[in-house]
C-alpha cells in the first residue's frame, strides 16, 4: 500500500480512536477506511465524497491532507506533529459525519460514485472481487426507478453548491442568542458530573478529548456572539483539560473546584442571574492566567 493512502488511513484510525463509538459507527469507519484503501485515485475519490452533502465537509478536511502529501516536501522530522495537526482536524467532521450517516447509506453513497462512471447499463457487470460490496446496491436499483435515482443524486450536487454559497449566511443568520443559550447550557450538568469524575481519577483519556473539544466549540460560538467572559471561561476549561491530557497539570479536588467555577460563570452569565459571582469569577481567571491560558 502506498505510504500516502496509509498516512490517510491512520489518520482516519486516530481520530476515530477519539471518539466515542457505537457498533454502528465503527462499521461506518470500517467502510470509509475499505473505500480509501481500494481506492486506485485518492484525489477522485475525494471529488466524489465532495460532491456528496453529507460527507462533503469530511471529504474537504482529507482533501488538504491529501494535498499535503501530493505536495512532496514532507519534512520527515516534522511528520509526527503534522499527524497529529491532520488526525485533529478531520476530528470533529468525522464525528459529524458519524453521527448522521449509517452503514448502509455509507456503502451507497460512497459506491455510487462509481456507477455513474459505466457508458451504457449493459456494461455495469460486477466483478468478483467487488461482488459483495455492490451487489446490495445493484439489487436494491430496479431498471424503473433508476432515473429517479438520478435525480436525487442531482438533488445532493444542488444541495451541495447552495450550501457552499450560502452555508456561512445561514450559520450567522441561525445564531440567535436563544440558540446560543441552549448550546451553551446543555451540556453543564454533563460537565459538572464529569468533574466529579475527574477529581477522583476515574475519567478516562476519551472523556479529556471529547470535552475539550466541547468547550472549544462552545468557545468559538460564545465569540461570535459577543460574549467575553463566556468565551474567556470556555477557553480556560478547554485548556485545562487539554494541560491535564497532556499531563502538564495533575487533576485533584482544588483544580476541580476551579473548573467548576467557569461552570458557574457561564450559567449565571447566560441566564442572567443577579447574584454576585465575582469570587468564582476570580476563581477561575486565576487559573486560567496561573496555567497561561489566558493573558
Amino acid at each position: 500500500m502506498e505510504i500516502g493512502k496509509q498516512y490517510i488511513l491512520q489518520c482516519i484510525n486516530c481520530a476515530a480512536n477519539n471518539l466515542r463509538l457505537s457498533s454502528e459507527k465503527i462499521e461506518v469507519v470500517a467502510i470509509l477506511k475499505e473505500h480509501v484503501s481500494h481506492s486506485a485515485d485518492m484525489t477522485k475519490l475525494i471529488a466524489d465524497m465532495k460532491k456528496l452533502t453529507k460527507f462533503s465537509k469530511f471529504a474537504i478536511k482529507l482533501g488538504e491532507i491529501n494535498q499535503f502529501i501530493q505536495n512532496g516536501k514532507i519534512d520527515f522530522l516534522k511528520i509526527s506533529d503534522k499527524f497529529k495537526e491532520h488526525s485533529h482536524l478531520i476530528l470533529r467532521e468525522l464525528s459529524n459525519l458519524l453521527d448522521i450517516v449509517t452503514p448502509l447509506e455509507c456503502r451507497e453513497n460512497l459506491n455510487s460514485p462509481k456507477s455513474k462512471n459505466s457508458d451504457t447499463e449493459e456494461e455495469k457487470i460486477v466483478s468478483p472481487e467487488n461482488e459483495i460490496d455492490h451487489s446490495k446496491l445493484f439489487a436494491a436499483v430496479k431498471d424503473e426507478n433508476k432515473d429517479a435515482v438520478n435525480k436525487i443524486k442531482k438533488s445532493e450536487s444542488d444541495l451541495l453548491k447552495e450550501e457552499m454559497i450560502l452555508g456561512d449566511l445561514k450559520d450567522e443568520n441561525d445564531l440567535t442568542f436563544e440558540n446560543f443559550e441552549k448550546e451553551v447550557l446543555k451540556p453543564i450538568k454533563e460537565l459538572d458530573a464529569f468533574l466529579n469524575k475527574l477529581s477522583k481519577g476515574e475519567h478516562s483519556y476519551d472523556d479529556l478529548i471529547f470535552y475539550t473539544e466541547l468547550m472549544n466549540n462552545n468557545a468559538e460560538l460564545s465569540e461570535k456572539i459577543g460574549f467575553e467572559v463566556i468565551t474567556n471561561m470556555h477557553i480556560i476549561f478547554a485548556g485545562t483539560l487539554s494541560q491535564i491530557k497532556e499531563n502538564i497539570v495533575q487533576p485533584d479536588s482544588e483544580l476541580t473546584e476551579k473548573l467548576r467555577a467557569c461552570l458557574i460563570v457561564i450559567a449565571a452569565v447566560v441566564r442572567g442571574k443577579d447574584v454576585d459571582i465575582t469570587s468564582y469569577l476570580n476563581e477561575a481567571e486565576n487559573l486560567g492566567t496561573k496555567l497561561k491560558i489566558i493573558g
